[in-house]
């Protein structure tokens, strides 16, 4: 019924074309109405047509969809393709990460939120277009098994810990809990060498040669260098590279002491790529640091100024302070010859007023002691210093120069002081126990 009734209006309108169509005219007036409707239906028919003629004459510059390839169609189609190539190439480069299955227990790790009053994030990232982030931080995430690395990022401590056991669920478990409880050791950012991630900086071998070069440490040969023996070392902490006013400062002190006969290493980290040890952290950049040449570390190790101007004759002055007395006598008494003859003199009179002073230091050390031996070890310094003191008085301005017999007379002076100059470190603490009782 419902369609029936649907068809009236087309059927209506055939029997009035039928009735139009005849070629005679009645008599009937009723004919006549029906053929105005007839006419008026045309009219309309006709203006479809013409407007239907005319939009089909309009050129345009518009494709078809399946011509232009930055159709909505096209594009949908074209990321579709581009996501499978992608799927497709990762699945030849590595297959899917499946995580070990460990039997055990497994540790649980619900409520640390509110036990420890912090919160954890978890972010997963893909390691084959993000690698250089890990890396950055000093993870060769390349190299490991399914280039897969957990790393937990403290910004409270300012530290940051790598999961060292294969990830599955209960090593990362394990791994959160344990974190939680402040039972990991902290890894340290540094450098990795990678094939696709750009680091330009000098290699870090630690040869050394008769070229003095500024070394490129991290954080892994740091401590190596400060603790080699019979170097002093120039350590410059940088955020970045190190400026050319900081470098030029390292390598002119370098060639100052060496020029004296002391041997001397700069180098210089740069604190944005690689952490530094808790001991030797710095809270000012850039930072200058002086090592011994003991070999200690940081035992003695002495720091620039902040607030001082960064100079060749001021990093000198700190290293110098590094030195034993008898060290730092011949590295015055080389600069000295450095200097123009208006200068020699009052260098001179400098040291000679130096060796006075630790004359009368070591004399009222000997006086106050009351361990035998460490009198003994005071006299013959002061019998040293005597001698020192006697070749100084000697030497005039014009005895500066190399291969003069009285400069030698005093080096050689010197060095049978610093041969006695070391005190036994259990003489100084059995005089201190002596010294309370």
């Amino acid at each position: 019924m419902q369609s029936a009734t649907d068809d009236l209006p087309m059927l209506s309108s055939l029997d009035l074309l039928n009735e139009c169509s005849t070629k005679f005219l009645p008599a009937e007036k009723s004919f006549y109405e029906n053929y105005e409707k007839c006419q008026k239906f045309e009219e309309n028919v006709n203006k479809e047509l013409d407007v239907e003629t005319e939009q089909s004459n309009i050129e345009t510059t518009m494709l078809p969809d399946e011509d232009d390839p930055l159709s909505t169609e096209n594009l949908i189609e074209d990321h579709l393709k581009h996501t499978c190539r992608l799927l497709k190439f990762a699945q030849q480069l590595s297959p899917a990460v499946r995580p070990a299955r460990v039997r055990g227990n497994i540790t649980h790790i619900d409520g640390l939120s509110c036990a420890t009053n912090a919160s954890l994030y978890m972010i997963a990232l893909d390691s084959v277009h993000n690698h250089h982030f890990a890396e950055a931080l000093g993870i060769d995430v390349i190299n490991m098994k399914d280039m897969t690395a957990v790393v937990i990022l403290d910004s409270k401590a300012g530290n940051q810990y790598v999961l060292k056991e294969e990830y599955s669920a209960k090593s990362v478990r394990d791994f959160i809990s344990k974190f939680s409880e402040r039972g990991l050791r902290p890894t340290l950012r540094s450098h990795v060498a990678a094939a696709h991630t750009h680091y330009y900086g000098s290699s870090t071998d630690l040869q050394l040669g008769e070229v003095i070069n500024i070394t490129d440490l991290t954080s892994r040969t740091f401590k190596k260098f400060i603790t080699a023996p019979g170097t002093v070392k120039l350590v410059c902490v940088c955020l970045g590279s190190c400026n050319a006013h900081v470098s030029r400062a390292l390598l002119g002190a370098a060639r100052l002491l060496s020029a004296c006969g002391v041997r001397a290493r700069p180098a210089r980290l740069d604190a944005a790529r690689h952490d530094l040890p808790a001991t030797y952290d710095v809270h000012h950049l850039p930072a200058l640091l002086v090592f011994l040449a003991d070999g200690k570390g940081g035992a003695e190790s002495r720091s620039y100024p902040v607030s001082a101007r960064v100079s060749v004759s001021g990093l000198t002055a700190l290293a110098m302070r590094s030195l034993g007395a008898p060290q730092h006598l011949t590295v015055r008494l080389a600069l000295c010859s450095q200097h123009a003859n208006l200068e020699k003199k009052s260098c001179l009179r400098d040291i000679r007023e130096q060796t006075t002073t630790m004359i009368g230091r070591n004399l009222k050390y000997w006086r106050r002691t009351d361990v035998r031996e460490l009198k003994d070890s005071f006299y013959k310094r002061l019998q040293h210093l005597n001698q020192v003191s006697l070749h100084l008085s000697l030497l005039h301005t014009s005895d500066l120069e190399e291969n003069n017999p009285k400069q030698i007379s005093l080096i050689n002076s010197i060095r049978e002081l610093s041969k006695v100059w070391e005190l036994d470190m259990s003489m100084l603490r059995k005089n201190a126990a002596a010294a309370t009782r």
